[in-house]
């Protein structure tokens, strides 16, 4: 439980285990060529705040950090400009226009 905001974690959250996990990957590693290696997503730690920030595709909870997301940002865009074209929609999982604040905007009728 997230003491700060009060939310708590389900059985996805490992990072209580994060060097048992950080271990096992070392292991798969050592030994093997660099070009050889592939890391498993069973590897992945995953913290209490993915509770709030993860989006479902193909099935699969994948952890969206918005640290790393703007970070990648920050080394995509050439100037401030294009900072601007990245940031010019909110990042949700559905298009904002689509909603209001009661809900799917309906159609009107003529």
């Amino acid at each position: 439980m997230l003491i700060s905001t009060g939310v708590v974690g389900d059985e996805k959250i490992n990072c209580h285990n994060v060097v048992k996990i950080g271990k096992k990957a070392m292991k798969e590693i050592i030994g093997n060529n660099f070009k050889d290696v592939k890391m498993k997503r069973a590897s992945r730690v995953l913290f209490l705040p993915i509770v709030n920030s993860a989006v479902k595709i193909h099935n699969t909870i994948v952890p969206i950090d918005p640290v790393l997301l703007f970070q990648r940002i920050m080394i995509a865009k050439k100037d401030d400009d294009e900072l601007t074209d990245y940031l010019e929609y909110e990042l949700a999982p559905f298009p904002l226009a689509l909603f209001d604040e009661s809900g799917m905007r309906k159609t009107k009728e003529i």
